[in-house]
């Protein structure tokens, strides 16, 4: 997290995401599976206060996850690309 000012904080994450167990999944889905992992979830926000309390906060974020193999090997071809995420929310408190 980055305090720009005392309205405005940048937050950024990156992740890297397995699965622990595949053999429940693989029950599940009637399917034999390698690879434990499921990619990598980069995302920026950013946090604005208008009047440096938190009765009005407005959040906006963008991800990305790059699939891995194990995600693949769920999906099949349909995750080569990229899949994206935006959300914009604003909290009111009174």
């Amino acid at each position: 997290d980055i305090d720009v000012s005392p309205r405005v904080r940048v937050i950024g994450n990156v992740n890297r995401l397995e699965f622990d167990n595949l053999s429940s999944l693989a029950r599940l889905r009637n399917q034999r599976l390698h690879s434990t992992e499921i990619g990598t979830d980069v995302s920026i926000g950013v946090q604005y206060r208008p009047l440096f309390i938190q009765n009005i906060v407005v959040n906006a974020s963008a991800a990305v996850l790059l699939p891995g193999r194990g995600l693949r090997e769920l999906y099949g071809n349909t995750l080569d690309e990229k899949q994206y995420s935006v959300l914009v929310n604003m909290v009111l408190t009174f």
